[in-house]
């Protein structure tokens, strides 16, 4: 009902983590703990007319967690990265692997005078002084492990299937599929088609939402995203790519850069659909599950 929480709403649910007691920090909480203190916030937030969201990678330490949750009749909306060079380039440049599919990042991190040796340091220490260092931190990618890395990637929406089915997800909680390039299409909008990608992403929302048992108001949804419109520009692998020249045929290859040089949507957009899959060339195949 309100945009967002004022500072003595939120002071409120906070407190909601009294009624649990010994709980502080939920990162390293038994699965039981942590759903018990979001189902106190999320009674809170029922209480004022509001919804709870949380955001949750899928990896096998979450999945207790996320079981637990689906036995609160939670909802759920699963938003996936198909750009998956862009993806990569994340992964690569944020030292971060893929928990879901198991994905290490097949490159490390750089700048344009030479590598950084920050691997050795531990994920969490890698991300942090790359992130946070006063440089431009670029990606320089490893060819022999690109093609497995993307053959990995291109399958996490059936990974997706069968961790939700992991987790006892019964039928009316099957969650709709979003893809991050539709929900933020009109941070790109371009002035030849200034309404093309908002209205793609104002569809894009509103099938979120919907999956979150939230009914949407169309015009309060393009409302809240236009201020976002024209806000961001697309850039071209080559200029995050260290090793450019020795990778861009591989990236041509497997089908991750367009003709103009931008990334490729690897798999188009699938909506609701859980049983699909991408092949490493882009196209989308059928699975059963």
């Amino acid at each position: 009902m309100r945009p967002t929480l004022d500072g003595s709403e939120l002071e409120s649910v906070l407190g909601m983590r009294d009624k649990v007691p010994g709980l502080k920090d939920m990162k390293n909480e038994p699965a039981s703990a942590s759903a018990a203190w979001l189902e106190a916030m999320a009674a809170c937030t029922r209480e004022q007319g509001t919804a709870l969201v949380v955001k949750i990678t899928p990896s096998p330490m979450r999945l207790p967690l996320v079981a637990q949750m689906a036995k609160q009749n939670t909802r759920f909306v699963v938003m996936e990265r198909i750009r998956t060079l862009e993806y990569i380039l994340c992964m690569v440049r944020d030292c971060k692997s893929d928990k879901l599919t198991g994905v290490e990042p097949p490159g490390t991190p750089t700048t344009r005078a030479g590598a950084l040796a920050l691997r050795a340091k531990g994920d969490e220490a890698c991300f942090q002084e790359a992130r946070h260092a006063d440089i431009e931190v670029l990606a320089q990618l490893d060819p022999e492990k690109l093609p497995a890395a993307v053959h990995g990637l291109l399958q996490r929406t059936g990974s997706h299937t069968a961790y939700l089915q992991q987790a006892g997800l019964t039928g009316k909680q099957r969650p709709s599929v979003i893809s991050m390039e539709d929900l933020t299409a009109l941070e790109y909008d371009t002035a030849d088609e200034p309404y093309k990608a908002l209205n793609q992403s104002v569809d894009a929302w509103m099938e979120a939402l919907r999956s979150l048992s939230i009914a949407p108001d169309e015009d309060k949804v393009r409302d809240a995203l236009l201020p976002l419109a024209h806000t961001r520009e697309r850039t071209k692998p080559e200029q995050m790519i260290s090793n450019w020249a020795e990778v861009e045929a591989q990236l041509h290859e497997l089908g991750l850069v367009d003709s103009n040089g931008y990334a490729t949507r690897n798999c188009p957009g699938h909506g609701t659909d859980l049983a699909q899959k991408c092949d490493v060339s882009g196209k989308r195949r059928g699975a059963v599950v």
